[in-house]
């Protein structure tokens, strides 16, 4: 007998409509994949929202957010009605998302439906910041979902912070979709060639592009390298025209976003990824690079710790500050044999982290067991 599941996050079917590939995206790409091996039929309640597209405008965002988080929460008892569900995958945000999908949770649970819940957005983390009374109700409201799934050590260490119990929390590690081109060998890096850095992700600044832009501005007058930024957003006619009236030549590139092919093939042409961000959930694009070989320079936010270990496959690095961003990409241009071993291990770790069967796996196994 087919099993039914429920997946609350960004409908497949969106990518034909834009060209953003957004980490709930690929997460929901890839989950579908498992669920078409395994025999599982998944229906989906869409909550794609091009958050970017209304940044700087959260009146006009709420607005349009409201009425369709009122259909899907409509669209939710319409489909547990039928009594046909084993389970739902939720995927949230933080603010107004949060708040949604918790009360998807709740409808759940007065259907006996049980729920794995995964909070993405590493703006959630912000709630350590918040005042003792918030911090309590953002507690109560995670009692709500049967589990909660986390993608790294610091997500687990925040939800026992918030007094989630931890037999709830399970670390299920992000995965790609079935049709990414994986890499077979590590890098080998030829001492002629230029080293290559890519960027791929939003072009605003909580993504790190001042630091890089100033990163480039110190390094390029003592070292030759390349530097691809890939991704769209508010900074792009910035960093573009930055581009255009510096000395950088043809150093410097920024493409907007492209197509899926067009970004493995430029990551994979790479040599280090770098995303120095102020806030992730857990990068997509990190563990692209990570299956392609490049070793790779980003912050120590979320969880992406668990993936990057400096040293080893690249470095970890603290957000908002350039000097240690300068000092990490200066090391693979004054030593570029660093390469080959980052490399190797970068493999090895994403093999061990991010197997799509693996994850999944562990998704419909607590399902299960309620």
């Amino acid at each position: 007998m087919t099993k039914n599941y429920i997946l609350v996050g960004a409908n497949p079917a969106e990518m034909l409509k834009t060209q953003h590939r957004g980490g709930v995206l690929s997460l929901s790409i890839g989950l579908l994949d498992y669920a078409k091996k395994k025999g599982y039929c998944i229906e989906i309640i869409d909550t794609f929202f091009d958050t970017f597209a209304l940044k700087g405008h959260s009146y006009l965002s709420l607005i349009k957010r409201i009425p369709r988080g009122f259909s899907r929460i409509i669209q939710l008892i319409k489909m547990l009605f039928s009594f046909k569900y084993s389970g739902v995958i939720i995927f949230s945000g933080s603010g107004f998302s949060f708040y949604e999908r918790i009360f998807l949770s709740a409808i759940c649970s007065l259907f006996r439906v049980p729920v794995v819940f995964f909070i993405v957005s590493g703006n959630f983390f912000d709630i350590l910041k918040a005042k003792t009374a918030k911090k309590k109700w953002v507690s109560f409201l995670l009692s709500i979902p049967n589990y909660i799934a986390v993608s790294g050590a610091q997500w687990f260490k925040l939800l026992e912070d918030l007094n989630v119990r931890s037999k709830k929390i399970i670390l299920i590690h992000y995965w790609l979709k079935s049709s990414f081109p994986i890499a077979h060998k590590p890098k080998k890096k030829a001492v002629e060639k230029i080293i290559h850095f890519v960027f791929v992700g939003w072009i605003i600044k909580e993504k790190g592009i001042y630091e890089i832009i100033y990163a480039i501005e110190k390094l390029i007058e003592k070292h030759h390298f390349r530097f691809t930024f890939i991704g769209s957003g508010t900074l792009l006619s910035d960093l573009r025209n930055k581009i255009s009236k510096s000395n950088w030549g043809n150093s410097v590139s920024a493409l907007g976003w492209v197509t899926d092919d067009e970004s493995s093939k430029i990551i994979a042409s790479g040599d280090v990824f770098v995303l120095p961000s102020y806030a992730e959930g857990f990068p997509i694009s990190l563990i692209e690079a990570l299956s392609l070989g490049l070793p790779a320079i980003c912050t120590n936010v979320g969880g992406i710790s668990d993936s990057l270990q400096s040293g080893m496959n690249g470095y970890l690095i603290p957000p908002r500050q350039v000097e240690p961003l300068i000092e990490a990409m200066e090391h693979y241009l004054q030593d570029p044999s660093l390469i080959d071993r980052h490399s190797k291990a970068a493999l090895q770790i994403f093999r061990k982290n991010h197997s799509q069967d693996e994850n999944c796996k562990l998704i419909f196994q607590a399902l299960e067991k309620r």
